[in-house]
């Protein structure tokens, strides 16, 4: 029974060792699922998002690691206790045997203790099956642990790769929006009869800024709205920081609603890149900035 459970300790303290990283690294994991819902929800019912930092993982990660350091310094405190209790009972034991001859007048005392001691050996063996027993669920928790971290990471190369597919377009509407100048912005609003690219162009901006046609009256005396009036408006293109105002716009506030308004701009046939180059250099950027902010939706 000694050989037994130094070995099955011996063992278990190894296994344990060799995976507390992937414990840690798999509660880090969970955790990271369990914040990324959370964040869902919360965008869900206010419409507002939250975001994690790797400092805050790394954070979360040093704690879960120390949490679970500290776990299985208890487990192996708890078996190095019933393993020296079980020495304590052996040494008792023989010391009984020793002296039996000398104390063979006292067999009923002898006796009685004898039974207490099988009492308390079968208490401790009790715990220890208790022990192995929660040894076992730590197991089956590390198998289901290892499973939600392989489909955590799926997720992270998913996103990830998202991620780095998006970052060259925004980086190129931004570096197009750079290139515009006041004069470009100025020739765009002169425009008397602006060509349909460049009216489509603008009238998707509007839609994203959340700035609504302007109504006008044309030349039968019908008000009508129009978005082009919007446009060269003082919140559109005549706003002095506009390309400020693109550049830092929030692209997680367009809804499914607006981007489905968005997607009829978009199927025009007139809306193509070859179109934005013939009109204006000024409007390829703009071009640019709306692909940006549609790519942006779909993929996050």
């Amino acid at each position: 029974m000694k050989a037994t459970l130094g070995d099955q300790d011996a063992q278990y303290a190894l296994e344990q060792e060799t995976r507390l990283n992937h414990k840690v690294l798999a509660a880090v994991s969970s955790m990271y699922l369990s914040t990324q819902k959370t964040a869902k929800k919360f965008k869900e019912d206010f419409n507002h998002t939250l975001y994690f930092t790797p400092c805050f993982f790394i954070r979360v990660f040093a704690t879960y690691r120390t949490l679970l350091e500290e776990r299985t310094k208890n487990v192996e405190k708890i078996s190095k206790e019933y393993a020296a209790g079980l020495d304590k009972i052996r040494n008792m034991m023989d010391t009984c045997r020793k002296y039996h001859k000398e104390l063979s007048e006292r067999a009923p005392l002898l006796v009685d203790r004898q039974h207490k001691l099988v009492s308390v050996l079968v208490d401790i063996e009790e715990e220890y099956e208790k022990v192995s027993n929660h040894r076992d669920m730590l197991k089956k928790e590390e198998i289901l642990l290892e499973h939600e971290t392989r489909e955590a990471l799926a997720l992270y190369n998913e996103n990830q790769t998202a991620f780095n597919r998006m970052i060259p377009m925004l980086n190129e509407a931004i570096d197009s929006m750079a290139n515009i100048s006041k004069y470009d912005i100025e020739v765009i609003k002169s425009l008397d009869k602006p060509p349909k690219i460049i009216k489509l162009v603008m009238k998707a901006i509007c839609m994203i800024l959340e700035e609504g046609p302007t109504t006008r009256k044309n030349s039968k005396g019908i008000y009508k709205p129009s978005y082009w009036m919007t446009t060269i408006g003082k919140k559109v293109l005549g706003h002095p920081q506009i390309c400020d105002i693109l550049n830092s716009f929030d692209r997680n506030k367009i809804t499914l609603e607006k981007m489905a308004e968005i997607e009829d701009i978009l199927a025009e046939p007139n809306y193509t890149f070859e179109n934005a180059q013939k009109a204006s250099g000024a409007i390829v950027g703009l071009y640019k900035w709306v692909k940006a902010m549609r790519d942006y939706y779909y993929i996050f």
